[in-house]
Order: structure tokens, then C-alpha cells, then sequence
């Protein structure tokens, strides 16, 4: 298998790194058929956009990965320290487990972002099979010796006229053959149809023994959506989202299966939204003095039917007895020039704090080298209560990657740390610091 490795917003063309006319059309025939929002297409070159990931068209693997620094090399080293990021990144927002494989299997910058699911899939599904898959009742209609369950009454008159010995019923079954099993039956055989590693290849098909006797199950939106896990079925999660992943990207080709292509890919402006939600909530049990209460995604009505939105809502009280304020953080997967946000940016912080009362609120970025922060306060508005004139907005530069591309766990710590200051709440926090 070849392997191109490519950044984010950048471009590759026909006849380089091996990039043939070939896989030039199976991309765009992937990206058309996904409403042309993973990359935009040129004469004969692929321009990259903010989607992330990996990309397996028949014998060629295109790993697309995020970058946020000033450095314009490709060298290994940076391409080694992007590909890990983006898969410990992966890991934090559960999408993959990569605890649940061996550290030998792992081996990060020799390891394939493909063959990673792939590997992370099958052992999620092993571990499923080792406490048993899960079985249900259904409904069966079958043609049957003996008198089981409901009578078919019309069925049975056309099936067995000339069978009187026979009964067509409908009854209950106890099986395997429910739409848990039925996923990862048909993500088995897709991996099994397009994986080239002859390794994973022969694992897929020695689990797919274990799945003898699962129908086939349409696979839609719905489907996934419907889905509910109890004590039961918690154990399929993590392989049911892999298992859709791989599914609902899959573009299989019917006539000789060489062309078939698969893309996991995933917009990196939520990706770094869900990271540093993690980060801070990882945080949030320390500054309990101060009964910090972190929340993502809350929505507002904002004009007819159309909603208001930031990333984070922090709240903490100021002091002991003091009133308690919020603040607003939205992230930015992108380097501002000079360090500073854009018109658009600043007119949705004021948006965001008028709507939600905030005081403050921080447009956070990628830590890069020669950010410096920006603050300073709104300006006062007519409109606005005089209590409420002096609320801000600031940006930081968050550093979560160290040189290798894990992720620095202590520094959703500082964040929260300088954004509990007295220049954030109005007044000193005691004890929280």
C-alpha cells in the first residue's frame, strides 16, 4: 500500500507522491457523493480542507493531518508529531480507544490512521465476543412441522395446500440475530472487502465465525439515531461507533472491488472543540471552592427559528458569599493574524455575552510561537444596562501538544486558572488558586 501524507488546506496533484489520475477520480467521486465538503477540486488537484483523517482509495492511503504551528516543513518530525496529535486527540473524544490495544500494536508513527481503526474496531469486537454477544427476542415467520407460536392463517393456506403436515407461523426466537450484531456483521464485511492488510484481513475473517446466522440490516442515519444501550448492550458502544464510521463512508466498487473507497474524516473545528471541552471538565472538580460549573453547547433562540450557540459556558461564584458570573469560551482551530481576532469574531463575543450575560468571554487558539494575548473591554452600548457595560473579551493560546503530539493534560488547568482572576470576575476568588 502506498502512503501520502498531507496537512490540512493543502493541495496534492496528479503524478505526485504517486497520486494517479486514478485516485485523482475515486476521491472525486467520494467527495461528490458527500456533497463536496471534504476537499475542493482543481484541474487535476486536490485542495484539502479542515477535515482531518484518513482516506483509502483501493491501493492508496491519503492520512490528512491537522497543523497549527508556523512551521512550514514537512519534515518527519512534524509529520510525526501531527500524526500522533491527531490520534490522541481521536482518543480523548472517543472515537477510538487505543488503550484497548496492545502497546506493541500501537506503535503510533508506524502505524497507519487506517489500520488503527481497523485494529481498534476488531478488538472491540473481540472483547464483545469474549462476554458474549448480546441476544433478543424477535419475531420469526418460517414454515414449521408443528404448530409454533401465531398461525399465518392466509399464508399458510397458499404455502401448504399440498402440505397438510405443515403449520406457516409466526412465533418469538431467542437469538444473536438482533441489529447490534447485524452493524457489526456488515462492518466486518466491509473491512474484510477493502482492508489490504493481509493480517487484519485473516483476523476479520476468523471473527466473522462467530457472526454465522446475522442478517443483513439497511444501514441509515435512523438506524444509529434509534440506538439505545442499557447495561447490556454499553459493551457494543465504542465498536458501534466505529462500526458507523466505517459503514457510512464506505463506497464500495461492485464490479471488481479494486476501486472501492473508504474515508473517516472529521472536521477538525470540532474536533478541537471537544479536546478542550474534555481538558477543562477534566479540570473542574479542583476549583470546587469557587463551585465552577462547566457546560457545552447550550442553545438559545436567537431571531425565528434560528439559534444562538458558543462552545463552552463556565460558571463560577466570585468569593465565598459573593454572586456568581459567567463566562464564554469559543474555540478557533486556526492562527489569527498577528494575534488578533477578526471583526466577525469580536461581534459574536459581544453577541454571546449580551445574550447569555456573560462578562467575559475568551476566543481561544492554538498555542503558537509569537502569540501574544489580546483584552480589552466593549465599548458601552445605549441599550445595554450600565451594570453590565464593562463585559470583555480576550484571546488566549492554548498549548495542549507537546513535541511528540501528546496532549498537555495541565493545560486546561491554566486555562481556568487565568480565566478565575480578579480581571475576569470583578473581584478576587479566595482559595481557588
Amino acid at each position: 500500500m502506498k502512503i501520502i501524507k498531507v496537512f490540512e488546506f493543502s493541495r496534492l496533484a496528479v503524478d505526485e507522491f504517486g497520486f494517479s489520475q486514478a485516485h485523482f477520480d475515486l476521491l472525486v467521486r467520494y467527495n461528490e457523493q458527500h456533497g463536496n465538503k471534504y476537499f475542493n477540486v482543481g484541474n487535476k488537484r486536490i485542495y484539502f480542507k479542515n477535515y482531518v483523517g484518513v482516506i483509502q482509495a483501493g491501493n492508496l492511503i491519503i492520512e490528512i493531518l491537522p497543523k497549527a504551528d508556523r512551521d512550514t516543513t514537512d519534515s518527519n518530525i512534524e509529520i510525526n508529531k501531527w500524526h500522533n496529535a491527531l490520534i490522541y486527540m481521536l482518543n480523548m473524544c472517543g472515537y477510538i480507544n487505543i488503550d484497548s490495544i496492545s502497546r506493541a500494536e500501537l506503535q503510533l508513527q508506524n502505524t497507519t490512521l487506517i489500520d488503527l481503526f481497523y485494529n481498534v474496531f476488531l478488538e472491540e469486537i473481540k472483547s464483545i465476543i469474549h462476554c458474549g454477544l448480546v441476544r433478543r427476542y424477535r419475531h420469526k415467520s418460517d414454515n414449521l412441522p408443528y404448530l409454533k407460536g401465531r398461525l399465518v392463517f392466509n399464508r399458510h393456506l397458499s404455502e401448504n395446500y399440498l402440505h397438510k403436515e405443515m403449520f406457516y407461523t409466526t412465533h418469538q426466537v431467542y437469538d444473536q440475530n438482533n441489529v447490534y450484531n447485524q452493524i457489526l456483521y456488515q462492518a466486518l464485511l466491509a473491512l474484510k472487502n477493502i482492508n489490504k492488510n493481509n493480517d487484519l484481513y485473516s483476523e476479520a475473517c476468523n471473527i466473522l465465525y462467530n457472526f454465522d446466522g446475522i442478517d443483513a440490516v439497511g444501514i441509515t442515519d435512523n438506524l444509529f439515531d434509534s440506538l439505545s444501550f442499557n447495561r447490556n448492550t454499553l459493551k457494543y458502544k465504542n465498536a458501534i461507533t466505529l462500526a458507523r464510521m466505517i459503514l457510512q463512508n464506505y463506497s464500495p466498487d461492485m464490479i471488481s472491488g479494486e476501486n472501492s473507497i473508504i474515508g473517516i474524516l472529521f472536521d477538525m473545528n470540532i474536533l478541537f472543540e471537544k479536546v478542550i471541552y474534555r481538558l477543562l471538565k477534566a479540570n473542574e472538580s479542583k476549583f470546587s471552592d469557587a463551585e465552577l460549573l462547566l457546560s457545552a453547547q447550550q442553545s438559545k433562540e436567537f431571531w425565528q427559528d434560528q439559534t444562538i450557540r458558543p462552545d463552552i459556558i463556565g460558571e463560577c461564584r466570585c468569593g465565598k458569599d459573593g454572586p456568581k458570573k459567567k463566562f464564554i469560551i469559543d474555540t478557533k482551530w486556526k492562527i489569527p493574524p498577528n494575534s488578533l481576532p477578526n471583526d466577525g469574531e469580536l461581534k459574536q463575543m459581544f453577541s454571546y455575552n449580551i445574550h447569555f450575560g456573560a462578562e467575559r468571554s475568551v476566543l481561544l487558539y492554538p498555542w503558537v510561537d509569537g502569540s501574544h494575548v489580546e483584552s480589552a473591554p466593549f465599548k458601552e452600548s445605549e441599550a445595554v444596562n450600565r451594570t453590565f457595560s464593562d463585559h470583555s473579551c480576550s484571546t488566549y493560546f492554548i498549548d495542549i501538544f507537546t513535541n511528540h503530539g501528546r496532549i498537555n493534560k495541565s493545560a486546561g488547568d491554566e486555562l481556568i486558572k487565568s480565566l478565575l482572576t480578579p480581571k475576569v470576575l470583578g473581584q478576587e476568588i479566595e482559595s481557588t488558586i
